[in-house]
């Protein structure tokens, strides 16, 4: 496959030999739902000014008018949402989006941003 380190390929060459309840636990490729699951359960671990830094990148892809773009940096803004607070006026524009989906990820982002801002004052 196109970009596989030395080492996914060898992983792909001895995956078959594997038992089937490893193969069933520990997929070879995952969904583009398991991807997106991994990534957003990954920012738990990010420390608090990494998360504040990633901020303005996100609401540069939420100004770029490519839906699947915009819903991914919704979805990121969401699960880091004591960090999010500077992207609710961006978020807030995209809650009004032609694209029921951008906008029912916006919506999403933003009242869980918006909730936990409440909570802190």
């Amino acid at each position: 496959m196109r970009g596989d380190s030395k080492l996914h390929e060898r992983y792909r060459s001895l995956y078959g030999r594997f038992p089937g309840w490893y193969r069933k636990q520990f997929p070879l490729r995952l969904t583009h739902q398991q991807r997106v699951t991994l990534i957003l359960g990954a920012t738990e671990f990010f420390d608090p000014d990494y998360r504040k830094a990633m901020i303005p990148f996100l609401e540069a892809y939420l100004e770029k008018p490519v839906a699947p773009t915009q819903i991914a940096a919704c979805q990121l803004l969401a699960s880091m949402p004591e960090a999010a607070s500077p992207a609710l006026p961006a978020l807030q524009r995209l809650t009004t989006s032609a694209e029921p989906w951008v906008s029912q990820a916006a919506q999403t982002a933003t009242d869980r941003i918006s909730s936990l801002t409440r909570k802190s004052e």
